[in-house]
């Protein structure tokens, strides 16, 4: 898997900590999540102010003997959605 987010940081938002953990605050990596990351290292406003315009993620589980090995989960300006991860048809 990989992947990004693109979060737009509005006008008078300023780095706070050049950390590099999830968590600049509590200087930790557990339970790290979007919000965390943003309010912790940047001047808070996720996700209200500075929600996520665009991403990508691509997945692929090759070599399992699946029907299906890749799945692309992205915006609309990333192309979209696209492919699949299974090993059966579905019904």
């Amino acid at each position: 898997m990989h992947g990004y987010f693109i979060i737009p940081l509005p006008v008078g938002t300023m780095q706070t900590s050049p950390s590099s953990y999830c968590n600049a605050i509590a200087m930790s990596n557990s339970n790290c999540t979007t919000t965390t990351f943003i309010n912790t290292h940047f001047t808070p406003c996720y996700p209200g102010g500075c929600p996520v315009t665009t991403f990508f993620f691509h997945y692929s589980a090759g070599d399992q003997s699946l029907l299906e090995h890749e799945w692309r989960n992205a915006s609309d300006d990333r192309n979209g959605n696209h492919g699949d991860i299974r090993s059966t048809n579905a019904p």
